[in-house]
Parts: C-alpha cells; sequence; structure tokens
C-alpha cells in the first residue's frame, strides 16, 4: 500500500504529471490527434510555468508554512527534540580519497534534511535533551534517514548517548507511530517537533492522532514575505526553486487528503 501511494503520489505531482502528459501528447499525434495534442502540450507548459514563478509557488506554500509559527525560545520546554528525515543520498558512499578532514560520511544528507539537522542541533544546544532522528528508507540500498542524520550531528559535536536513531518508519505517519513506541519506552512526555515548516501540519496531526504532547519548531522557512514584488520582473522568470517548492506544496494537500482516506486523520 505506501509504494502504491508514494507512486501515484510521483505520477500526480511535478515532475511526474508533465512527464505522463508529455508522453500522452506524443501519443495523440502519432494516432493524427494533433489538435488535441496541441492543446494538451499548451496546458502542460502553460502549468509548468505558473508552477515555477514566485507568486504560485508561495501561494500555494503559504497556507502551510504560517499554520505553526515559529515558538519563543524562552519559554520552549521539551523532554526530547525528534527531528524528521529529509532524504537521504542514494546510495551515498564514502569519499576515501579525500583525506579525514573531508571525507563524507556512508550516510548523506540530501534535500530538506540539513535545514533540519541544523535545527535540531541549535535546539539540542539550548535545550541539552536527547535527539530522536526519525527515517527509515525508502530505496534499497539507500542510507537510513536516522543514519544520516545521526552522521552529521556527531559531525557536528553532538554526542552519540544524546543520539536516538529510529530506521523504521517509511512516511510521516509511521514516523508518528514509532515516536510513540520510543516515547513510551524512555518515559518522555513532550517532543519538539522538527520538520520543515510546509510539513508540520501533516507531522503535528500525526503525533497528536498519537497522543504525544508536540511542540512544533519549523525549519526552512516560512521566510518569504517580502522576498518578491508580484509586479516585478522577476517574480515572473520561473526557476527551479519555486517549481520545487510548488510540487513540496501539492504534494502536502495531497498527503492530507490521502491521511484522511487512510488513517482517519
Amino acid at each position: 500500500m505506501l509504494w502504491i501511494a508514494k507512486g501515484l503520489g510521483w505520477l500526480l505531482l511535478p515532475p511526474g504529471i508533465f512527464v505522463l502528459s508529455i508522453a500522452a501528447s506524443l501519443a495523440l499525434l502519432a494516432a493524427g490527434w494533433r489538435r488535441t495534442a496541441a492543446g494538451l502540450l499548451a496546458a502542460t507548459g502553460c502549468a509548468l510555468y505558473l508552477l515555477s514563478i514566485a507568486p504560485v509557488s508561495h501561494a500555494l506554500l503559504r497556507p502551510l508554512e504560517r499554520h505553526h509559527p515559529l515558538p519563543s525560545a524562552a519559554g520552549l520546554r521539551c523532554d526530547a527534540i525528534a527531528v524528521m528525515g529529509g532524504g537521504a543520498a542514494l546510495g551515498a558512499q564514502p569519499q576515501e580519497n579525500a583525506g579525514p578532514a573531508l571525507a563524507l560520511p556512508a550516510e548523506t544528507l540530501s534535500g530538506s534534511g540539513l535545514a533540519r539537522a541544523m535545527t535540531g542541533w541549535r535546539l539540542w544546544r539550548r535545550l541539552g535533551v536527547p535527539l530522536l532522528l526519525s527515517g527509515g528508507n525508502t530505496w534499497d540500498g539507500a542510507a537510513t534517514e536516522a543514519d544520516a542524520l545521526a552522521a552529521t550531528l556527531r559531525e557536528w559535536g553532538v554526542p552519540g548517548s544524546d543520539l536516538v536513531p529510529e530506521r523504521r518508519s517509511r512516511n510521516t505517519f509511521e514516523n508518528a507511530r514509532e515516536a510513540k513506541r520510543i516515547v513510551e519506552e524512555r518515559g518522555w512526555r513532550s517532543l519538539c517537533v522538527v520538520t520543515s515548516a510546509y510539513h508540520l501540519p501533516r507531522t503535528v496531526r500525526a503525533f497528536r492522532h498519537f497522543g504525544i504532547e508536540t511542540v512544533p519548531v519549523p525549519a526552512e522557512g516560512p521566510a518569504r514575505d517580502g522576498a518578491f514584488s508580484a509586479f516585478s520582473w522577476k517574480a515572473m522568470v520561473p526557476m527551479a526553486e519555486h517549481l520545487s517548492g510548488s510540487a513540496a506544496a501539492l504534494r502536502e494537500y495531497l498527503a492530507f487528503a490521502w491521511y484522511r482516506l487512510r488513517y482517519g486523520i
């Protein structure tokens, strides 16, 4: 079921949906449906452009990112810090020829993982509580997200005694379920949950579904207000980072619908 859900997500979201649309256009063209193929290609191009510009990307992300603002540092308290995995490099290998100072560990963070690790590290320095590192692997041969986080945090000076890797979970719902097991084993009462700002609403909903006292802490934003003028030419230039943001937001909206259908939350 998990692979079906992930597969559908890859097909229904950018860039997969654009690949399917172009393939369908080519099939229609080969079948002699030239006008239909041209219309589908035009619609694909328009959608790709709109999702790649700042106003659309930010409009999609803003409702998610504003849901849980950054808490006040003065009153921040929790028994442990749960850092959600944001991706581990597929098939990452140590760089043996780089020398000990520059060699990368076998488990290398990718994507959003680095920002989440940094936020977790800063919280650890302030609160001095253990770090629960959540995330297994969803690719054969890939490093687990928990191990990638642990390797990075050890490089930053966090002792192994303060790192609690959780390697079983494969999605956000399983992150929360496995966190519940560890919370009960360790006698913790509350968790500061660190993940990307756009991912926090779904994460908090999953953690609270399992009865975990949750303090949401956003990484990677929100920091978009005032970053552009909607009427400037730069706002209308398509960029890969804006397409990535649009895809992340659409993934969250689709995941909300799936979690309501699959898990009832």
